[in-house]
């Protein structure tokens, strides 16, 4: 089974609404299978807490992968130009 995990996070601690910025992540699959789809998406969430999807999350950019992720790979990934609305 595929494990995809994300390290290497690196974005601004804070961010004005509209000013833009880079976020920029490395997504590995960790598990011992290759992905079993070719194309997934990887999001940025802004958030007011640190719990994801309790309703007060915003979405503010997502990266576009078309390519299977085999066991141990890992790629860099960045969203270059993400504001906040």
């Amino acid at each position: 089974v595929a494990d995809l995990t994300v390290s290497n996070l690196e974005a601004p601690a804070e961010v004005e609404i509209l000013q833009n910025f880079t976020a920029s992540w490395t997504t590995a699959n960790i598990g011992q299978a290759v992905t079993n789809q070719n194309h997934w998406a990887d999001c940025v969430y802004i958030s007011p807490d640190n719990e994801y999807n309790n309703g007060n999350d915003t979405q503010i950019g997502c990266f576009y992968h078309n390519a299977v992720l085999n066991a141990g790979e890992s790629r860099p990934t960045s969203i270059n130009h993400a504001y906040i609305p």
